[in-house]
């Protein structure tokens, strides 16, 4: 984490940075040569600070403002894990002749080198990040009316997914280990209730 908390801020030609401190004194983190800056978010600890362009998006440590990962591509939307161990971007899906059925458009990546852990097709915009626990022990996310849920980091394969019918949304609580609990929302049938349920993990009885 940097020395003095800077405060940052995105106008419609550069990333400025403030020193909260007398004098304020500002300074540049990028100019007018890194065109159409779409916004700018940092890590929940504040060790990083991402940006995102038309065409890639960038992963900058607070401590000296050097770039530990870049993601090429017209990033739409970001997110880090809560631990900042782990950088996540959104790209539109897109169907191609050459590619039926599109490619993957969820990256996973360490924050602290840019290499990607995992890459899922998460077609809406809405609802595309993945929830995680406090401690990034779990990571879930809903495909398609599912919840899939991963441990460790390991997204090569699933432990648990979840199916409900109508199945629309979810959050995980940022309870402590091991008290993992689910939230889920169900669209009720016409002329029926619509319910939030809460399950502690790994039960969703």
């Amino acid at each position: 984490m940097s020395t003095l908390p800077y405060i940052s801020g995105l106008t419609n030609k550069n990333i400025f940075l403030v020193e909260p401190v007398e004098p304020y004194a500002e300074k540049t983190l990028r100019d007018e040569k890194t065109t159409n800056i779409r916004g700018i978010i940092y890590s929940p600890k504040g060790t990083y600070l991402a940006y995102r362009t038309d065409k890639k998006a960038e992963v900058v440590r607070c401590s000296d403002w050097s770039v530990t990962t870049t993601v090429e591509g017209n990033i739409k939307d970001m997110l880090f894990s809560p631990l900042d161990n782990y950088f996540m971007v959104w790209e539109m899906f897109a169907m191609t002749k050459d590619d039926p059925q599109g490619k993957p458009n969820l990256h996973i990546l360490k924050s602290t080198n840019g290499e990607k852990v995992g890459s899922f097709v998460q077609k809406y915009q809405t609802g595309w990040e993945p929830k995680w626990t406090s401690d990034e022990k779990l990571c879930a996310m809903l495909v398609n009316g599912t919840i899939y849920i991963y441990e460790d980091c390991k997204f090569d394969r699933y432990v648990k997914n979840v199916q409900m019918e109508k199945l629309k949304a979810f959050s995980v609580s940022p309870s402590a280990a091991p008290n993992y609990y689910f939230s889920i929302f169900t669209l009720g049938k016409s002329g029926q209730p619509s319910f939030w349920r809460v399950y502690k993990y790994p039960s969703f009885k």
